[in-house]
C-alpha cells in the first residue's frame, strides 16, 4: 500500500525508502471525550503484574496440512504468547491458558483462539472486545485449515508463527502499522521467528502496559502537524528514523493535531510527516478502526498532503537531525503542510 503523493515529490519519498528504515506507526484503538484530545485507549484493566491468558479451542482446524498436527500448532501460538510477554512483562503477563470448549466461560482476563473458514487472502483475524475504554476479552481467529493457500498455512511454517504473533497484537489492544513490524499487514511484516518485534512494536505495548517508569529509559518527541491554512491534520503519522542504526518509531496525529511519540531509544533522529495510505480504512473493517468521539462516532483522517521533513522541508537532504535522549521530551518539532496541488500518480 501506498499513500497518496505529489509527483514532484516522488524522488523525495524515494529517498525516504532509500535510508533503509520503515514508515510504521503505532496506534491503539483510541477514544476521545467531550473535547479532550488525550488519547484514552482501549486496554485490559488489571493489576500491575498480572496474567492475560488466552485459551485455544479444543476442537482445532478441522483440516491439517500433511505433516502438521495439532501439537506443532499449538506450540507456536505458545511462542508466539511467549513473545509478547517477554516485551510486556514484568507488568503485563500474557499466557498460554490451555485449551476451551465451545462456549466455556472464565473468570480471569484473556482472550479465546479459535479457528474458523476465512476468506481467501486473510490469514487471521484478531480484536478486543471492550466496554468503553476496558478490554473485557481478546479474539484470535486462525484458519480452520493449514494446507497452503488456506489462512497463514501450516504451523510449521514462519508465517503461522508471525500471523499468531499478529493476531495477538490486535487481541491486546494494538492496531496495525503499515511496514516494517509485527503489527503490519503481512505483505509489509519484516519480522521472523528469531526477531519476532520491531521497535514500533515495543513502544505500542509498553504505552497500554509498560511497567511505572518505563519511559525513562527512551525519549518522547512532541509537536503538531497543521495545514497551511491553518486547520488541524488528524491521523497523520509523524515517524522518527535514526538514519544510522535504522530504528523507527512514530505514532498517529489526534484530531487537534498534537502528537507524541513515546519508546524512542537514545540517538540522533530525522522526523518527518506523511498522509496514511487512502485505503488505510477500509469500508470492510479489516484495516484501522478510526478513533471515536464522545458519543461513538468514527473520526477520520484529514486527507492527502505532500510529505514534509523537520523542519519543513520537502527535501530529505535539508531535514535536521537532532538528539533524542533517554528519559528526556524533545518538543515543538511542528510542521505545516498543504494539499497536493498537481496530479498524484
Amino acid at each position: 500500500m501506498r499513500s497518496l503523493r505529489l509527483a514532484r515529490v516522488c524522488a523525495l519519498a524515494a529517498a525516504v525508502f532509500a535510508l533503509g528504515t520503515p514508515a510504521s506507526a503505532y496506534y491503539h484503538y483510541v477514544h476521545y471525550s467531550n473535547g479532550n484530545f488525550t488519547p484514552q485507549q482501549e486496554k485490559f484493566r488489571i493489576a500491575a503484574g498480572g496474567t492475560v491468558s488466552f485459551f485455544v479451542s479444543d476442537q482445532g482446524p478441522a483440516v491439517f496440512a500433511p505433516g502438521d498436527s495439532f501439537g506443532s500448532l499449538l506450540g507456536q501460538v505458545k511462542q508466539a504468547l511467549a513473545a509478547w510477554d517477554s516485551i510486556s512483562s514484568p507488568n503485563l503477563h500474557v499466557a498460554f491458558g490451555g485449551l476451551e470448549t465451545s462456549g466455556q466461560q472464565s473468570n480471569t482476563a484473556g482472550g479465546d483462539i479459535l479457528f474458523q473458514d476465512l476468506p481467501p487472502g486473510l490469514y487471521g483475524l484478531g480484536g478486543p472486545t471492550s466496554n468503553g475504554t476496558t478490554i473485557t476479552t481478546g479474539v484470535v481467529i486462525l484458519a480452520n485449515n493449514t494446507n497452503i493457500g488456506k489462512g497463514a498455512g501450516p504451523s510449521y511454517l514462519e508465517n503461522f508463527f508471525t500471523t499468531a504473533v499478529h493476531e495477538v497484537g490486535h487481541a491486546l489492544g494494538l492496531q496495525h502499522t503499515w511496514t516494517g513490524s509485527a503489527m503490519s499487514q503481512d505483505v509489509l511484516r519484516n519480522t521472523s521467528r528469531a526477531r519476532p518485534f520491531d521497535y514500533d512494536d515495543v513502544a505500542a505495548i509498553n504505552t497500554l502496559y509498560g511497567a511505572s517508569g518505563w519511559q525513562n529509559n527512551y525519549g518522547t518527541i512532541t509537536g503538531t502537524v497543521r495545514f497551511t491554512t491553518g486547520g488541524n491534520v488528524t491521523l497523520a503519522s509523524v515517524v522518527a528514523v535514526n538514519p544510522t542504526t535504522g530504528a523507527a518509531i512514530s505514532a498517529l496525529t489526534n484530531p487537534d493535531g498534537t502528537y507524541r511519540i513515546d519508546g524512542i531509544p537514545s540517538g540522533n533522529f530525522l522526523l518527518y510527516v506523511h498522509p496514511l495510505p487512502p485505503d488505510a480504512v477500509p469500508v470492510d473493517g479489516t484495516g484501522l478502526r478510526p478513533p471515536q468521539d464522545q458519543n461513538g462516532n468514527a473520526i477520520l483522517p484529514s486527507g492527502a498532503f505532500g510529505t514534509v521533513f523537520y523542519p519543513n522541508t520537502l527535501d530529505p537532504r535539508t531535514a535536521t537531525t537532532f538528539p533524542v535522549s533517554r528519559g528526556s521530551v524533545t518538543p515543538q518539532r511542528d510542521f505545516t503542510v498543504q494539499p497536493p496541488s498537481c496530479p498524484l500518480g
